[in-house]
């Protein structure tokens, strides 16, 4: 419930009234919160920086990728000095919640690489990408092998049919993410 002013045409105070939040306020109330949490997991040292770096630093220096297995992804760029800069502080925040959730999720990291992979028709050069993935159970990050990662991107699991892998992409073994 929230206290609502009231003014007439002229602008002079008419009194007080109490209103439920319509479904719209509830919204904008709920972005609001999830923006300020957004903005303070992202500082510099917070916990959610630091799950982050471990998670993407390894992988090296540039862009990187990070997909969710609920639909959640952000661009991560780790800088030469260490930075850490998240496109999405949103997922960023969702990721840290998940993390002290408990929740499961699986995560892929896609790194940009600086090689080659191919031209596409209109000339747009493709990098090569190396692809590590991790499943996420009780706040622990469980690497895959290079196997279960190409498994888990290459196999239809509903037909089991083989699903061609995608021309460009290295599947590696995930290393160990401490949080």
């Amino acid at each position: 419930m929230v206290t609502v002013i009231g003014h007439n045409a002229v602008g002079s105070f008419t009194g007080w009234r109490h209103e439920f939040p319509s479904d719209e306020q509830i919204a904008s109330f709920t972005k609001a919160r999830d923006l300020a949490a957004a903005a303070l997991a992202i500082q510099p040292g917070s916990p959610i920086q630091l799950t982050l770096n471990n998670l993407v630093a390894p992988a090296g220096t540039g862009h990187h990728l990070v997909t969710f297995s609920n639909g959640w992804s952000t661009g991560v760029t780790i800088g030469k000095d260490g930075s850490v800069e998240i496109e999405n502080p949103l997922v960023a925040a969702g990721l840290h919640r998940t993390v002290q959730d408990r929740d499961e999720l699986g995560i892929t990291v896609r790194t940009f690489t600086h090689a080659i992979s191919h031209t596409a028709a209109n000339g747009t050069k493709i990098p090569v990408k190396e692809l590590r993935c991790w499943y996420l159970v009780d706040g622990t990050f469980h690497p895959l092998t290079e196997e279960q990662t190409f498994e888990a991107h290459c196999i239809d699991h509903e037909s089991g049919e083989p699903i061609p892998p995608e021309q460009g992409v290295r599947y590696l073994d995930a290393y160990p993410v401490d949080n």
